[in-house]
């Protein structure tokens, strides 16, 4: 039988991780969601209930769908957008570890012309890292680390401070595929997390006085009940924190914060490879989409400074 509760919980958290990670729309979102349970549908018409959950994401039913899908001819921007919804969620379904083998791997997909990532400016940055007085540690600390690194929002919630090396200023992170990588950080950021995690362990101590109870704490950042911090709980903070500084909410994000910082490493003409290593990237294909941001920088500022152009 087709177990449509796991299925459905699972298009839940992806749709969770849509939102908070890639910061996309509720209507984009909803698209996404639509395409998936049209593949849910198919596979319940299809085979009367009799197939297991595992079996929907085989090499094997995704050819048949696909078949399908360009059977009901659909516009090539509607059957590449549901097919990139299918490719989406399988991957978060593999990075997430809920299952071992990509079944679209090997499977030819339309290719979406790519969407240049939104970013900050440097003056709405300034304002988010030079108004901690307004803000807790914590959240100064979480916008410092950000914008210092780039890391993602599944990144940040599961960083140890053991994960950190004061001695040598770098972060080691385990990232998508369970890939490792050594971040640097600079010293304003090194000096916030460490006056964040002594403030921290003085907190934790009086709390395991006060209630004689025994407990290690090595996450760096927990939530305002003690428990460890979600990517929705990250969104809530991020967007709080937009809020409490009067800027806008729905143009600040984790993953806006990311490509912020990689766009503004371009603009300070780090190399194209070294900005792959530190975001994490497989392929540098994915990295060279903030190039196009760049080169709209470096227009920008000739068109201002050019004195043929003025």
């Amino acid at each position: 039988m087709l177990n449509t509760k796991n299925f459905e919980y699972y298009i839940n958290e992806f749709s969770n991780y849509m939102l908070l990670e890639k910061n996309l729309s509720i209507n984009t979102i909803n698209s996404y969601k639509n395409d998936i349970f049209q593949l849910e549908n198919y596979v319940l018409i299809k085979f009367k209930n009799k197939i297991n959950i595992e079996d929907i994401l085989s090499k094997e039913i995704f050819e048949k769908y696909l078949i399908y899908l360009y059977d009901r001819e659909y516009k090539p921007s509607t059957l590449a957008r549901k097919l990139s919804s299918l490719k989406s969620f399988v991957l978060f379904l593999e990075d997430e570890k809920v299952i071992s083998a990509n079944p679209t791997k090997y499977l030819k997909f339309p290719k979406l012309a790519r969407k240049i990532p939104k970013t900050l400016n440097q003056d709405i940055v300034d304002i988010m890292l030079n108004n901690s007085k307004y803000l807790s540690l914590r959240d100064s600390t979480i916008i410092e680390l950000i914008y210092a690194t780039g890391i993602r929002a599944s990144e940040l919630i599961n960083i140890k401070i053991t994960d950190i090396d004061f001695n040598e200023a770098t972060l080691r992170i385990l990232g998508k595929g369970s890939k490792e990588r050594i971040i640097p950080i600079h010293d304003l950021a090194l000096n916030l997390i460490l006056k964040y995690w002594k403030n921290e362990i003085h907190n934790h101590n009086k709390l395991v006085k006060n209630k004689k109870i025994k407990f290690i704490r090595n996450l760096l950042f927990l939530n305002t009940y003690g428990k460890k911090l979600s990517r929705q709980g990250l969104w809530y903070i991020i967007k709080n924190i937009s809020k409490k500084l009067g800027l806008d909410m729905n143009k600040i994000s984790p993953h806006i914060l990311r490509h912020t910082f990689a766009t503004h490493l371009l603009y300070n003409g780090v190399p194209i490879r070294h900005l792959q290593e530190l975001l994490g990237h497989s392929n540098i294909s994915t990295t060279q989409i903030y190039t196009h941001l760049s080169d709209q920088y470096i227009e920008s500022e000739y068109s201002k400074f050019s004195p043929r152009v003025n």
